[in-house]
């Protein structure tokens, strides 16, 4: 999917090197498809990526997911920088999902030394690196730590339900169609920054098993809004 506003993304030259593409105009304000089914549509195209999409890695997946499981990820860029959430309130947020679900497992950032330390601090936890369990308590709460791409994206599939800031884990999420609750905020600073938002608001536009929700940076009322979409 390519992107033309103030500047096209990729540009002109890297575009003709593209196997297939769709441009998205986001200068104007107009009725739009949905990102995720833009997406799909590329992929049911082209037989390498379809086949793809349904490569079965799960024979090497070394970490069991109980039926049931929510899958969260920890997005530095919502959570810390739009919604000064340190990591104690997003340690919070997942304990509130956990008695709302039942059973949680959740990734990070790649290479997050902070969030790392905290979680498997705070986490039972299952190291993709060493392979290795660690359990530091009872509760149904498990941090996939040092999970790679082809681990990440079968553990996406083989959960029930999504629960992640708006990005390629909903995205995957969507194209196995999981239930899907994708988190948001924006900051808005000016009108042009509305008109923005509105844009790309219009590009997520939900399919049918996608539900979304704007948090607030007051912890208490985001609770307070999911608990009606939970």
């Amino acid at each position: 999917i390519c992107i033309d506003a103030k500047s096209k993304r990729p540009n002109s030259f890297l575009r003709k090197f593209l196997f297939k593409k769709i441009i998205i105009n986001r200068t104007v304000i107009k009725k739009r498809i949905s990102t995720y089914i833009i997406q799909q549509s590329l992929i049911e195209k082209g037989n390498y990526f379809s086949n793809f999409i349904n490569y079965d890695k799960e024979s090497n997946f070394k970490f069991n997911i109980p039926e049931n499981t929510i899958f969260f990820h920890y997005k530095e860029k919502l959570f810390k920088e739009l919604l000064n959430w340190d990591l104690n309130k997003v340690k919070d947020l997942i304990e509130y999902l956990l008695l709302k679900k039942g059973k949680v497992i959740f990734s990070s950032e790649i290479n997050n030394i902070e969030s790392d330390n905290f979680f498997f601090k705070n986490f039972n936890s299952y190291d993709f690196t060493l392979n290795k369990s660690n359990t530091i308590n009872n509760k149904n709460i498990i941090f996939l730590k040092n999970i790679d791409g082809i681990n990440l994206y079968t553990a996406i599939k083989k959960s029930s339900e999504i629960i992640a800031p708006e990005g390629i884990i909903t995205h995957i999420g969507y194209i196995h169609n999981k239930k899907i609750l994708s988190l948001m905020h924006f900051n808005l600073k000016n009108r042009q920054d509305f008109v923005n938002q509105v844009i790309s608001c219009k590009e997520w536009f939900p399919p049918c098993n996608f539900k979304f929700i704007v948090l607030k940076k007051n912890f208490d009322k985001s609770l307070k809004k999911l608990d009606k979409r939970i």
